[in-house]
């Protein structure tokens, strides 16, 4: 799997709308890899080191009103919390 190297960070300007962790995945490699989950309606989807929620969050905006439940959860109640502010700024209150 690779990523596009850009001099300017595009990916900084998705999902981090109230908290960024000091390490982070960027969007669009999150992206590629819930497109190679292969991810169907009921589905779960798990990510046990969620920091700022880059791979929830993406994975909510694509999957958009599927029956896909998700879980995020992270050693740091700050990131677990800053997740959670991310995804509700987002307008995914009803999902968080």
């Amino acid at each position: 799997m690779g990523t596009q190297v850009n001099i300017d960070d595009i990916s900084k300007q998705r999902h981090f709308l109230r908290f960024r962790n000091s390490v982070t995945i960027k969007t669009n490699f999150a992206y590629a890899m819930i497109r190679c989950a292969n991810i169907k309606p009921g589905d779960l989807v798990c990510d046990p080191f969620c920091g700022s929620g880059t791979i929830l969050l993406e994975t909510l905006d694509y999957y958009r009103n599927k029956e896909i439940q998700f879980i995020g959860m992270d050693v740091s109640r700050r990131s677990a919390n800053g997740a959670k502010d991310n995804a509700l700024a987002e307008g995914f209150g009803e999902d968080v």
